[in-house]
């Protein structure tokens, strides 16, 4: 089944996103932004193989912009700042901090541009949040949700897609921001899918937090 989802001023996002996915009988639904290509045979079914997996909540891919450089490479929260893309900016073809970006690993959440999950696990995390308007932290509050569930939020950086970012550049909405930082206050403190002694900085690069939150023994 294929649904294109209408640009409805009446309705938000997230309700659009819930009202299309009621509609379905499939047992996984993939999210896909229009703007999205460079798709290539296996992509969907590499993201389904992964996605079929027990315990696994959403999946997704890497994303780069038409110059080859990252879009996002998973999802990193921190405190006093909105959700980081991981690598952003950085050509695709770099290691990254112990090559984390051509690691298929785990991450607190993902970009809703592409994202894959099961009907099942929709239905469990109650749909997407009609409380929230921007579609990034749209998807962040689903992920984390999932992630209550028990289940694991995984990128695949062997899949490639690209997507033209400029338009997103916009001021990320302050309100669902904050909500976000009180709802998932635990996640923002402390995300366990990133190192707590670890930061990231105003040019999306890693770096060693000078004001460490854990002394590890010796």
């Amino acid at each position: 089944e294929f649904y294109s989802i209408p640009h409805n001023g009446s309705q938000s996002h997230a309700a659009i996103l819930n009202d299309v996915i009621s509609q379905t009988t499939s047992d996984l639904v993939c999210l896909l932004d229009q703007r999205l290509s460079g798709f290539i045979a296996g992509w969907l079914s590499d993201l389904v193989g992964q996605a079929l997996q027990k315990g696994i909540g959403a999946v997704a891919p890497r994303l780069l912009n038409q110059n080859d450089t990252v879009v996002s490479n998973g999802m990193i929260l921190i405190s006093g700042k909105p959700p980081q893309h991981l690598s952003k900016g950085d050509k695709k073809d770099e290691s990254g901090y112990f090559g984390w970006p051509r690691l298929c690993r785990g991450y607190s959440a993902l970009s809703e541009k592409c994202l894959l999950f099961k009907r099942s696990d929709f239905d469990d995390a109650e749909g997407f949040n009609e409380q929230l308007h921007d579609p990034n932290l749209i998807g962040v509050d689903f992920c984390l949700r999932l992630k209550q569930l028990g289940l694991r939020n995984v990128l695949r950086p062997s899949v490639e897609l690209y997507i033209d970012d400029r338009n997103d550049e916009n001021e990320i909405n302050a309100s669902d921001l904050a909500f976000l930082e009180k709802h998932w206050h635990q996640w923002f403190e402390a995300d366990p899918s990133f190192n707590p002694n670890l930061t990231i900085n105003d040019d999306s690069k890693i770096t060693v937090n000078l004001s460490p939150k854990i002394d590890f023994p010796g």
